[in-house]
């Protein structure tokens, strides 16, 4: 796996990215419950991924004008 990583760091050094996805349940105050990577690549970037998802802050969903929870989809980019 140390390879795999390896590459995956040298690429974005010279200039390569790379997507994943997570989804992620928004609470009724807009931060983000809990997050998983949807589309897995290495165990580094994923976890950095849900990481990066559990941090963002979203509008709360409404419903019958009372904010709710809601499930998203995310997509992150690394790299250049």
């Amino acid at each position: 796996m140390w390879r795999i990583e390896g590459a995956f760091a040298l690429a974005v050094t010279v200039g390569a990215s790379i997507q994943t996805a997570a989804e992620a349940v928004v609470d009724p105050t807009g931060r983000v419950a809990c997050a998983w990577v949807t589309r897995p690549l290495f165990p580094s970037v994923d976890l950095e991924a849900r990481n990066t998802a559990l941090r963002w802050e979203f509008k709360p969903g409404m419903e019958d004008g009372k904010p709710v929870h809601v499930l998203v989809t995310i997509i992150l980019a690394f790299g250049r």
